[in-house]
């Protein structure tokens, strides 16, 4: 809803009488400038007018390119001190015939305007938009010893008014007839840009299109019948007041966006502590979700195989000293490990670090925070191993027979027999047997004794022998099958009731079959009995 205070209020135009004024048009050059058709018009005034030109009300009319301009002037005693009063308020004031002077209209056309005190013809000989007759003639007054006119001879006398000024013009083509009921009660005109519109009221004679008459500030400023003088200061006052009034807008449009970018700021302000409020209340479940996706990722790579600890700690242990213990192990992506230990000799520390570097599957070895206190060493050690070196146990591929049966010669089995037979005086833990070897790679919890539902083979003969190890943290099938000698296939094969072998829980109890022992020739086996 647009703001009435706003808009400048309608326009204030005052209407005289067309009998007050004698209106005559004076030739006037085509390419005159303003200035010239000023002085023109009072040189015009003085020869014409009966009274001197500073006791007049006078204005003109003149269209550029016209070749002659229209002028009217008043005896001032004509008008009373309270209508002249009004006047400096007023916007314009004119003849009542200005409302009519119709650029548009052609050679030939005649308008007569009809008040209730007079009637005025406005007649125009060519083009040029300017009329070249005005009369205007009042009706007849009654008269004070005679008895008043009835309503037909006021109408005779109309009708022989007009025709008196149909006569006065001849040449008339097009006539349209006007009337105004009352001069105080014509419409007033719409502004437009530095102009003035006034609405043509409906012709009564003819079927006429509504036109207008647009007056710019200029050509009000040569109709207006006030002083010329008071119009130039009225002029700048005007512009004065039409600047102050921008000033004025533009100031309270500034005001108004001001404030509604106070509203945005406050109102942004406001959304803004809203949010945070609600991320302040949401933190501590977005805290929990986060630390639950991150549990259930950790458990995700767990089972999928994807983070292998073990294996990696399975790489470090050809470095790894008796004294040095892992007190804490963390798993920081696929190919890195952190972990936290001790050892009680300072010495081993510095070896260990000196074994990892040396190792081809690391990296890069960071160790951070190294301190001695009370003869215990503590150090935590962030290990990156090359890719593609951390394999998963089912990935390990079994191992190779170490020997092959080749055909020797006899002399080739009596030293094989000779070094198969026991030397004399040697000590029993010089050549320490395959069962020993695996008896020392078991891990507590683990038996030898074979299960009692061992079973001959379909060729007659007895099966592999089988110890049964109980799970402990840490086992795998892989390294199960480095410490027994045997290959994960094997362990597997042993384990026929082992349902998934990546999957091993702690107290779970496998069978491990024994290494088979190398193969021996025959012959060197023979030789003693013959």
């Amino acid at each position: 809803m647009a703001l009435k205070f706003l808009k400048a209020p309608p326009p204030n135009v005052v209407l005289l009488p067309d009998t007050q004024f004698f209106v005559r048009a004076i030739p006037v050059s085509e390419d005159q400038t303003p200035e010239e058709l000023s002085t023109q018009v009072e040189l015009a005034l003085e020869t014409l007018a009966p009274f001197p030109i500073a006791q007049m009300y006078y204005g003109y009319h003149w269209r550029p390119g016209a070749r002659h301009a229209l002028i009217h002037a008043a005896y001032r005693k004509r008008f009373s001190q309270a209508s002249v009063e009004t006047w400096p308020a007023a916007d314009a004031v004119l003849p009542a015939f200005a409302t009519l002077l119709n650029p548009a209209a052609g050679p030939g056309t005649t308008a007569l305007l009809s008040t209730p005190d007079s009637l005025t013809a406005i007649h125009w000989a060519d083009s040029s938009g300017v009329p070249a007759l005005v009369i205007s003639r009042a009706y007849p007054e009654p008269d004070d010893d005679k008895p008043p006119l009835s309503e037909t001879d006021r109408d005779a006398a109309r009708a022989a008014l007009r025709n008196e000024l149909l006569r006065a013009t001849p040449g008339t083509i097009h006539l349209h007839e006007y009337e105004y009921p009352a001069l105080d009660t014509v419409p007033p005109p719409a502004r437009a840009d530095n102009a003035l519109v006034f609405a043509t009221p409906p012709a009564k004679n003819t079927r006429t299109t509504p036109s207008t008459t647009t007056f710019t500030t200029a050509q009000l400023d040569m109709l207006d019948v006030r002083d010329k003088a008071e119009l130039v200061a009225r002029r700048a006052s005007r512009r004065r007041d039409l600047l102050l009034w921008r000033a004025f807008l533009g100031c309270l449009s500034l005001l108004a966006l001001c404030a509604l970018i106070d509203i945005a700021l406050k109102g942004g302000k406001f959304l803004q502590e809203k949010r945070i409020y609600q991320v302040k209340e949401q933190a501590p479940h977005v805290a929990e979700i986060d630390r639950a996706n991150t549990l259930a990722t950790r458990i995700e790579d767990l089972s999928t195989k994807r983070l292998l600890p073990f294996e990696m700690i399975d790489l470090l242990r050809p470095a790894l000293p008796d004294t040095i213990v892992f007190t804490r192990v963390i798993t920081r992506s696929l190919n890195s490990i952190e972990i936290q230990a001790r050892t009680n000799r300072a010495a081993d520390f510095n070896s260990f670090r000196t074994s990892l570097v040396s190792l081809p599957a690391i990296e890069k070895l960071d160790i951070n925070n190294p301190a001695t206190r009370d003869g215990s060493t503590t150090f935590t050690m962030l290990i990156t191993f090359k890719p593609g070196t951390v394999i998963a146990a089912e990935d390990i591929p079994p191992p190779q027979p170490k020997n092959t049966a080749t055909p020797k010669t006899d002399a080739a089995n009596e030293n094989a027999a000779e070094n198969a037979a026991p030397q004399p005086g040697a000590s029993q833990s010089a050549a320490p047997s395959i069962h020993d070897q695996i008896q020392q790679q078991l891990t507590p919890g683990q038996s030898e004794t074979p299960p009692p539902d061992a079973a001959p083979s379909a060729n007659g003969q007895s099966a592999p022998l089988t110890t049964e190890h109980t799970i402990v943290t840490g086992d795998t099938i892989a390294r199960i099958a480095r410490q027994a000698g045997v290959s994960p296939r094997d362990i597997i094969a042993a384990n026929p009731g082992l349902a998934d072998p990546r999957r091993l829980h702690v107290g779970q109890k496998i069978n491990i079959p024994q290494p088979a022992p190398q193969p021996a020739n025959e012959t060197a086996e023979e030789e003693p009995n013959q």
